[in-house]
């Protein structure tokens, strides 16, 4: 089978338009938040684009953007104020975060239900014995991704290169 290209904007303006029609469904408007912690610039682009996409379906969005020296106690103050709030439906800890700070103690913090990428212990555990309740979003993205060739995957042999806890170990389960 010769090799086929793959158009990941194409199918993303289609998700977009998709949640957009969603949306307008409900009888609220679905909010995200963000913390990111230091000015890497990479996850500043990343953030970026979260909240244009925010923009693009018409969701509530906020950025936290907190000091590369905050610590690990005063993320975790912002990730339970945001818990509480009923109009925030999602929280998002942009990884990576500064060397005083442990990643996954922050991902805990946040409320499984608002895990929005899916990396919190109980949303990884739940995946590990297939009860996912929240999909971690990378590797959730990748299988869309595949599923948009109309290849199935049932069955089919893959191969993982990499094994993180964001993106290699979720896709290989």
């Amino acid at each position: 089978m010769p090799a086929e290209i793959i158009d990941g904007n194409r199918l993303a303006k289609s998700i977009r338009s998709e949640i957009q029609r969603q949306a307008k469904k409900l009888k609220l408007t679905p909010g995200l938040a963000v913390i990111q912690v230091g000015n890497n610039p990479a996850s500043t682009i990343y953030v970026n684009h979260k909240q244009k996409d925010c923009e693009r379906v018409h969701f509530h969005s906020e950025v936290y953007r907190m000091p590369e020296e905050a610590t690990e106690e005063e993320v975790i103050a912002q990730i339970h104020a945001l818990n509480r709030r009923k109009e925030i439906h999602a929280i998002l800890a942009q990884m990576p975060v500064p060397g005083q700070i442990d990643g996954q103690t922050v991902i805990d913090a946040i409320a499984p239900e608002k895990d929005v990428d899916g990396l919190g212990t109980a949303n990884l555990g739940n995946l590990l014995i297939n009860r996912e309740r929240v999909p971690p979003c990378t590797p959730a993205g990748i299988i869309r991704l595949i599923e948009s060739t109309g290849e199935g995957i049932e069955g089919k042999r893959a191969v993982c290169v990499g094994r993180s806890s964001l993106v290699g170990k979720p896709a290989g389960l």
